[in-house]
């Protein structure tokens, strides 16, 4: 089974980083990781946080052996994720949050055939397994509706599923603002909770 957390993981930091594709998000407002300020450590977004904590020690871990000779030998490796247990259900949480994304990017249509191949070219240059890159086009060809997302989210990913479509678009289209307010609306998120949802992530 591919690792769903990680393949989550590596997604959002690239969607953070400048569109799910590398080139239609942009935003001053990033930390070191490609994150907006403060979104590893925000309590709220727990499942988020630890997939891009998963994402970063991989990505730590395949850069370790490329470490000149000069490096010292008790150079510390980032610590591993604070982890649960790889269970069922926390491979579909990050799954249907990751669906959530692909979901929201596909709300204006602009993720074409040529788009797809960038995105999972991406991916195999940061060296996810074949699985990995495997399971990410099979979601990129089949994604969620906006009805079939709603109807799948359970209340405990309200939050993580709004945050991810915010993360997943640009939003400054009338189509993916509809997007937005129809999955608010569908996720019982009144305009209060969106914007505190917002705010926590940096996302106002």
């Amino acid at each position: 089974m591919f690792d769903a957390q990680k393949l989550l993981g590596h997604v959002l930091s690239g969607a953070l980083g400048g569109g799910l594709a590398g080139t239609r998000r942009r935003s001053p407002r990033r930390s070191l990781s490609g994150l907006p300020r403060g979104i590893e450590t925000k309590v709220g977004m727990g499942l988020i946080a630890l997939a891009v904590a998963a994402y970063q020690h991989f990505t730590a871990e395949k850069a370790a052996p490329a470490a000149t000779a000069s490096a010292t030998a008790n150079t510390a490796m980032p610590p591993p994720p604070p982890a649960a247990a790889p269970d069922a259900t926390a491979h579909a949480q990050a799954l249907h949050v990751l669906r959530a994304m692909i979901c929201a990017a596909n709300a204006d249509g602009l993720i074409d055939a040529e788009e797809r191949e960038g995105i999972l070219g991406n991916a195999r240059d940061a060296g996810l397994e074949a699985s990995e890159v495997a399971a990410l086009d099979a979601e990129f060809r089949h994604p969620l509706t906006l009805a079939q997302l709603i109807a799948q989210t359970t209340p405990d990913l309200r939050s993580e599923v709004y945050v991810a479509a915010l993360i997943g678009m640009t939003a400054d289209t009338d189509s993916e603002k509809q997007f937005l307010d129809q999955l608010a609306s569908g996720l019982q998120l009144d305009a209060a909770e969106q914007q505190r949802i917002r705010q926590q992530v940096g996302l106002a």
